[in-house]
């Protein structure tokens, strides 16, 4: 046998001879005298075949019964007044310690069972129930009492009352007829009717010597409630939790925070807790480990409204990378109303919700769930981006503005905004509602047919950037970011290929070109201790770049040359959307071509681009000549033969020299014409020559052939 089973047979037994020789109180909670009526719940109430009890006492009403300090707590009595007609099966009492003063939703726990019956059978007066395991009660925390049983056979009957006394926010209840109860959350409705109760307790011996804390950790969330487990248990024992910046040094007190537990309603930044118990008698004390924790989420009491289980409900929801899918007769998690109310707060996981980006959702209803109803419903979201766990109207992100019949989709985008105050964990309530459009819908809305859906988010913050567009390749691209409220910013940039290039606040990409296109984002880092820790990154932000491809010169002869007063032709370009330029740089560009004025020789250079997709192309040059025309070649003229002359090619010196048979016009030749002398008469040729690509004007040169007379 192990020493440590030794050591709690050894500390039970001391607590059994310690409880028989130490005076038992008994004390009562509640002195009204009105009964529950057959038909409101109650501990014995069966008018539901089941039910599931939470019902609240409060340490200072325990206190005011002179019951103070750790007590061991092992019975409970209830005042009858009116039997139940059936037996009550599996009738199952548990208890655990509870910080708040108010029941306002389920409570999960952890609970002790202290008492069971397979089939309990009340009777009239104050009926007890001695737990089969006493409950250690600390002495600082309230004591909450859940109460359920299995469904009552043969049916449901009006009837089993008790005496109460009217407390507001003490007592929760679920009764079905069909939906074991047990496994229900007792938040479907809140009773002022609660019940009396008394209750025994048994003081536990004074400490000595060192306590221990046992251990630190948390035990239940929703609150997110630190406690202590295996710490010492006896009178004149108290407790201190304290708290502490994860990046401070020095623990300050947390007020009020003064028994064996401690529940956070909401945290934004990292913090770390411990407990310090000190037993008064002996003045030692010991302090627990550290909790480190790095955010709260607020709780959110569950919806009052719907209030019917029909008609419409939500099936599909889609916000940002958040995808849930759910039908008729799916519930969610603690607190869950099938077809009213899920909760998927940890069921489904947190995503990440970035400020001031545009963020997608998508929900989508049915109409058949326990029957069709043709009926007009609006869909509203709510982020509490707050962080002061409630819902508000500013907090509506979006909504649909008119109502819609039959199943449907509502879609569109929402930007959270980034002036909200935190980031991290918080929560999403989706509202869907009857007879309500979406932008009217508010937490507090009642309606009876829909469904409300919780989830929870974590917000980030997100960095400013700028510079994105439509760029050419072989532009320099600058991108900036900023991150107001943080001092010293790292960034993070990542290209399209998912590559980190630079973690400057401005980035210059040099040269850029069609394959850098994309989308560009930037993350800053944000550490918890200033410059100091472990870096957390920032929800991103990015930047579109897209990249044109610039396209090259036009294709234009460099050099046209044109004869002076010879008639100006258009220029050829091979290209789209030219421009046309006086200067190689700059300059305002043109669409239409020079025109180039040839009676006046010289040389003029112009330049033109062709431009695609908003994007122009590097200019090419083109340079049009004007040069003079030359002098007609040297000519001999005329040339006379006598009829029947032998004939010598005609004379021209020139370069180039063409022949012609016409003045103007025609095609010349570059063979030099030899005259016929056969027939008299006079024949005309017209030569020029070209010098530099400009031919001169045509020279005539003239042949006369003449006539031979007879001999006398």
């Amino acid at each position: 046998m192990s020493r440590i089973f030794i050591h709690c047979i050894l500390f039970f037994l001391s607590l059994s001879v310690f409880s028989e020789v130490s005076a038992q109180t008994t004390i009562q909670i509640g002195t009204g005298t009105a009964s529950t009526g057959t038909t409101t719940p109650s501990p014995v109430n069966i008018y539901f075949r089941n039910t599931h009890h939470q019902i609240l006492y409060l340490k200072s009403e325990i206190n005011a019964q002179g019951i103070n300090g750790p007590q061991i707590f092992d019975e409970i009595q209830f005042n009858v007044t009116g039997v139940p007609i059936y037996a009550i099966p599996n009738y199952t009492v548990k208890i655990t310690h509870y910080a708040s003063n108010n029941l306002t939703t389920n409570y999960t726990g952890p609970f002790t069972t202290v008492y069971n019956n397979v089939s309990l059978t009340p009777t009239t007066g104050w009926n007890a129930f001695a737990f089969t395991a006493p409950f250690i009660w600390n002495g600082n925390d309230n004591i909450l009492i859940e109460l359920c049983w299995d469904l009552v056979n043969p049916t449901w009957n009006s009837s089993g009352t008790v005496q109460y006394t009217p407390a507001s926010s003490k007592h929760l209840y679920y009764w079905s007829d069909v939906t074991p109860a047990c496994t229900q959350p007792a938040s479907s409705d809140n009773s002022s009717n609660r019940p009396n109760i008394k209750m025994r307790f048994t003081p536990l011996p004074a400490c000595a010597g060192a306590p221990t804390t046992g251990t630190a950790s948390i035990v239940s969330n929703c609150p997110t409630t630190v406690g202590l487990t295996g710490y010492t248990i006896a009178s004149n024992i108290t407790f201190q939790w304290q708290v502490k910046g994860s990046c401070d040094t020095v623990w300050s007190d947390i007020a009020g925070a003064t028994s064996a537990s401690y529940s956070i309603n909401s945290q934004t930044s990292p913090k770390e807790y411990r407990a310090i118990i000190v037993c008064t008698n002996s003045g030692q004390a010991d302090t627990s480990n550290v909790i480190l924790i790095n955010s709260v989420a607020p709780c959110y009491p569950a919806p009052g409204n719907p209030t019917s289980t029909f008609y419409h409900d939500i099936i599909n929801v889609n916000v940002g990378s958040l995808t849930n899918a759910s039908t008729c007769g799916t519930t969610g998690g603690p607190g869950s109303m099938q077809n009213m109310y899920s909760n998927y707060s940890g069921v489904v996981p947190a995503v990440d919700l970035p400020k001031g980006v545009p963020i997608p959702y998508s929900i989508t209803v049915t109409d058949n769930c326990g029957g069709t109803f043709t009926a007009g419903y609006g869909t509203a979201i709510f982020i509490d981006h707050n962080y002061n766990g409630s819902f508000e109207v500013s907090e509506r992100v979006a909504a649909n503005a008119a109502t819609v019949t039959g199943a449907h989709t509502v879609s569109g985008t929402f930007t959270l905004p980034t002036t909200s105050m935190g980031t991290g964990p918080t929560g999403m309530r989706i509202i869907h509602a009857y007879n309500i459009a979406g932008t009217s819908i508010d937490a507090n809305s009642s309606f009876s047919y829909g469904e409300v859906e919780d989830y929870q988010v974590n917000l980030l913050y997100t960095p400013g950037a700028t510079g994105g567009g439509t760029f050419c390749s072989g532009q320099n691209v600058t991108l900036s970011a900023t991150a107001p409220g943080i001092t010293n910013p790292v960034f993070i940039w990542i290209n399209p290929a998912g590559q980190v290039f630079d973690t400057a606040a401005t980035t210059t990409i040099n040269n850029i070109q069609v394959s850098q296109g994309g989308i560009y984002t930037v993350r800053v880092l944000t550490y918890p201790c200033g410059a100091a820790g472990v870096p957390d990154t920032s929800g991103p932000r990015e930047v579109t770049v897209a990249v044109n491809q610039t396209p090259t010169a036009p294709i234009v002869s460099p050099m046209i040359v044109y004869c002076q007063n010879d008639p100006f032709d258009s220029i050829a370009v091979f290209g789209q959307g030219l421009s046309w330029y006086s200067i190689p740089q700059g300059g305002v560009g043109s669409p239409n071509p020079p025109v180039v004025n040839t009676s006046v020789f010289g040389s003029v250079t112009y330049y033109v681009s062709q431009s695609a997709l908003g994007c122009e192309g590097p200019r090419a040059p083109v340079t049009i000549s004007v040069v003079p025309k030359p002098a007609p070649p040297q000519v001999v003229t005329p040339v006379v033969y006598c009829q029947g002359d032998t004939p010598a090619p005609l004379f021209a010196s020139g370069q180039n020299v063409r022949w012609y048979s016409i003045p103007t016009g025609g095609v010349g030749t570059s063979i030099t014409p030899t005259p016929g002398t056969n027939a008299q008469g006079t024949f005309t040729w017209y030569v020029s020559q070209t010098v530099a690509g400009c031919e001169s004007q045509r020279i005539p040169v003239e042949v006369r052939v003449n006539y031979v007379p007879n001999a006398l």
